[in-house]
């Protein structure tokens, strides 16, 4: 059994991993929007392409399900409503 020490190391190895895999999937996703965008309307200002890459994965999972019904930008962008 090891010491409390250890233990504690283990369980920020453990939350640094989990946050590490979480910011990867959003990363993904942002880009994946982003891409979308790019195919289907063109280039994206970089303001709203910065507001891509610093959206929540409930942004961005709105926004990916937005892109497969939207004729423009403005039904992706503005359909999103935070709580």
């Amino acid at each position: 059994m090891g010491s409390i020490a250890e233990e504690w190391i283990e369980q920020g190895f453990a939350r640094g991993e989990a946050r590490g895999k979480a910011a990867g999937i959003a990363e993904g996703k942002a880009e994946t929007v982003l891409r979308l965008i790019q195919l289907n309307f063109g280039d994206l200002s970089s303001e709203r392409s910065e507001l891509v890459r610093k959206a929540t994965t409930d942004q961005l999972d709105h926004w990916l399900e937005a892109l497969l019904n939207a004729e423009a930008l403005d039904d992706v962008f503005g359909t999103f409503r935070s709580h």
